[in-house]
């Protein structure tokens, strides 16, 4: 390195020294301990100023040095300033100034009851570090401002703009450019910008910067969004807990609206202790809220409560007033008075699943080229166990690396696998084998084996049982769109739930080539995950096993529709007893009869017989409720069989109160523990359940008074429904109509076209 270059810090210093090694913690690996003393005092005294840095691309925690930590050399340099090239270095140290007494404050106020203040203008200031704090990574230099990066299609035109009219040449310089931008331009003046152009910069596609327009139109627009549409929370990691740091951890967006508009939270870490956390404005309107899908979402963040310089206030009447109400507003926030308003925040300590939800989150956004730190060791390893048992497509990359630091902190005085520890370099069993089927150990003999082996394997994941429920129900939809030509299930029907069925572990090539060939149209691919297509097509498949499972439990008619010809379902064992839909052990048999009865004809009409008035020669079969004249049984303790369902056997219809206990015996003798399986309909339906019943037809089979109440309560039960469904319709239309225009809007728009007030 030359005299004239300089390591400049993407994450400041200020924030670093949070994460400060505390003294007689710093053990690290073997060439970290014994580093070279150096001599003079001062770099002695940097020397000691050191963190926890795990490198995921070579796997090694070292302690390093402050000074040479999460930054580059010259990244900042601007060398069309000649007279000093360093200025953007030093405007960004004093905003780094300003910033680190604000969060020393924020760390007092933890001990004095969490209530934390701030004036308008230092919030401004904050709020302009979070917006660089995302900017100025060493990642983004390269790809902001790039033409040819897919993500910057709509603004090619106005990059091609800025570079032709300040005679820049390379995507960097473009960059350091709007980093001059942001930190020579009040706050105030880029909102005031955002305000004039808002309406002017979107076209039918979406957000489009004009060409011709100011040069500064694009990143003004780009830093108003998020001073605009978020609200400012602050949070404290749980007791015995903290949070971790990484290269990429400033501004990770988290959550979705309505399962498809992103951005509901974005995360920012500023020490182990404190995280700053922005939530969309949109999450104060009860219409949005009710769609937004996220893991923070349970955090009871609310906006500061704001007390505006000479006791203003701004008051929405009615509907009418809203717009003057806000023009006030914005005029009083961008006027020097406002400066003086008062912002009165709540800190919210959060709860251990709650802190290590966000150190998730934070580890599945870093890359294999990134690195964590971290302050204490205990709290990293309650974190890396948490992240053992995250199955997400993202947690794959990294797994290995986050094993292998495991394994060094759990290790204590040389001793690897002391305390439980893992050896180095290993992984939990079940990513072990997800990661050897993928490298192709054991060989499958087609692509059904290997994507049945890993569903199984990750079977007991209650985030990837929930994904493949999603994915069935939206099978079902396709499904049910499809002509009536192509399908002979109605993909609506009852669900018929039995938790027993397997499917079949082994299909020959070219029946899993048709399976899965079939089930590639019906079952959604998803986002693609991975770098390597190949990847993104296993867990596709393995994704089509999880929803052929899904149906082979809950609707065997669709699966049996759609491969009438593949038996995809594993036989029963006759010899064992099933779990009926009532949660009930019942036999397999579904009709028990006695021997002594010479033909089915017989045993049909005394069985069924109800009028038969009671004789001293009669008696009762317990196991079905209804009276039997003991001259049917030719031989005393005669043994049970099946007959057909006309006869007098079980169903799932009786009930649980008459099915027998185990080795009691009739007085036809005793009920035999083997018997052969009955099918699925007659098993787990009642039969007005059944869809190959004709219409009606199920009205003849109510023999028992119990099938007529059930039949009582389910009209009754569909009769609520109806009115509840309409009392809901109703409500929507009244209270929800604005918003559902609003809504219309957004998703057609695909971008945040509204103007919340934030503060």
């Amino acid at each position: 390195m030359s005299s004239h270059d300089q390591y400049h810090h993407y994450i400041p210093r200020f924030i670093l020294r949070r994460f400060q090694v505390e003294k007689g913690d710093e053990q690290g690996d073997k060439q970290t301990k014994n580093r070279k003393k150096i001599g003079q005092k001062k770099s002695q005294k940097a020397d000691q100023e050191v963190i926890h840095y795990f490198d995921l691309e070579t796997s090694k925690l070292e302690l390093r040095s402050l000074s040479k930590a999460y930054g580059m050399t010259n990244l900042y340099k601007d060398v069309q300033k000649i007279e000093n090239a360093n200025h953007l270095e030093e405007r960004l140290a004093r905003l780094e100034n300003d910033v680190a007494l604000i969060t020393k404050r924020m760390h007092d106020a933890l001990e004095s009851g969490r209530h934390f203040e701030i004036e308008r203008r230092q919030l401004e200031d904050l709020r302009k570090f979070l917006f660089i704090m995302h900017y100025r990574k060493a990642t983004i230099s390269s790809s902001y401002s790039d033409e040819g990066h897919p993500r910057n299609a709509p603004i090619t035109r106005w990059i091609e703009q800025v570079k032709q009219t300040m005679g820049i040449d390379d995507q960097v310089g473009v960059w350091l450019y709007f980093l001059n931008f942001f930190l020579n331009t009040s706050h105030k003046a880029i909102v005031s910008r955002y305000h004039e152009l808002h309406g002017g910069i979107y076209d039918n596609s979406g957000f489009r910067p004009p060409v011709g327009g100011s040069l500064e139109d694009y990143p003004s627009s780009d830093y108003a969004i998020l001073a605009e549409n978020y609200f400012l929370g602050i949070v404290e990691a749980a007791d015995d807990t903290e949070f971790i740091l990484s290269n990429n951890g400033f501004g990770i967006w988290e959550g979705t609206f309505f399962g498809e508009v992103p951005g509901v939270h974005k995360l920012y870490v500023i020490s182990p202790r404190i995280a700053l956390l922005l939530r969309n404005n949109m999450c104060k309107d009860g219409f949005f809220a009710a769609s937004v899908d996220s893991h923070l979402f349970d955090i009871p963040l609310s906006p500061a409560q704001v007390n505006y310089a000479g006791g203003k206030q701004f008051v929405v009447a009615d509907r009418q007033d809203v717009a003057r109400v806000h023009q006030k507003l914005t005029q009083h926030r961008l006027s020097s008075k406002g400066d003086r308003d008062v912002f009165n925040f709540r800190i919210i300590k959060l709860t251990i699943e709650q802190t290590l939800t966000v150190n998730k989150f934070i580890m599945l956004n870093v890359t294999e080229r990134d690195a964590i730190t971290f302050r204490s060791k205990d709290a990293m390893v309650d974190t890396l166990l948490m992240y053992k048992h995250v199955f997400h497509p993202f947690a794959f990359r990294n797994r290995d690396q986050f094993a292998t630091l495991l394994s060094k902190l759990m290790q204590r005085d040389g001793d690897e696998n002391q305390s439980g520890g893992l050896a180095h370099g290993t992984r939990s069993t079940s990513d072990l084998d997800i990661a050897n089927i993928l490298d192709g150990h054991p060989p499958f003999s087609s692509n059904y084996d290997r994507a049945y082996h890993i569903h199984k394997i990750n079977s007991d994941d209650e985030e990837w049982m929930e994904t493949i429920t999603f994915l069935a129900h939206l099978t079902l939809d396709t499904i049910d769109m499809l002509p009536n030509s192509q399908r002979q299930a109605n993909a609506r029907g009852k669900a018929r739930i039995d938790p027993s069925v397997k499917l079949v572990e082994t299909l020959p090539e070219a029946e899993s080539d048709k399976v899965m060939s079939r089930m590639r149209g019906l079952v959604p691919p998803g986002r693609r995950m991975f770098a390597n297509p190949a990847l993104d097509e296993v867990f596709h498949e393995t994704a089509i096993i999880g929803v052929l499972h899904w149906l082979a439990m809950n609707r065997r008619d669709v699966l049996d529709m759609l491969f009438p010809d593949i038996p995809l379902i594993e036989p029963t064992n006759t010899s064992e007893t099933t779990e009926g839909m009532y949660g009930v052990q019942s036999p397999p048999s579904s009709t028990v009869g006695c021997l002594g009865c010479s033909s089915e004809q017989e045993r049909e009409n005394k069985t069924n017989d109800l009028s038969m008035p009671p004789s001293s020669s009669g008696h009762t079969n317990v196991f079905e409720g209804r009276k039997i004249n003991e001259s049917s049984c030719k031989q005393e303790g005669g043994r049970r069989q099946d007959s057909s369902n006309k006869g007098a056997g079980f169903s799932s219809r009786d009930g649980p109160s008459r099915i027998p206990s185990p080795g009691t015996e009739s007085q036809c003798g005793p009920v035999s523990s083997t018997k052969p399986a009955v099918s699925p309909d007659r098993q787990y339906t009642r039969p007005f359940m059944d869809q190959s019943t004709p219409p009606f037809e199920w009205m003849k089979q109510l023999h028992d008074p119990s099938d007529a109440i059930g039949l009582i309560n389910l009209l009754g039960f569909s009769l609520a429904m109806v009115l509840g469904a309409y009392s809901c319709i109703y409500c929507f239309i009244v209270y929800w109509k604005e918003n559902l225009i609003t809504f219309i809007a957004l998703i057609i728009m695909r971008r945040f076209v509204g103007r919340p007030l934030s503060y």
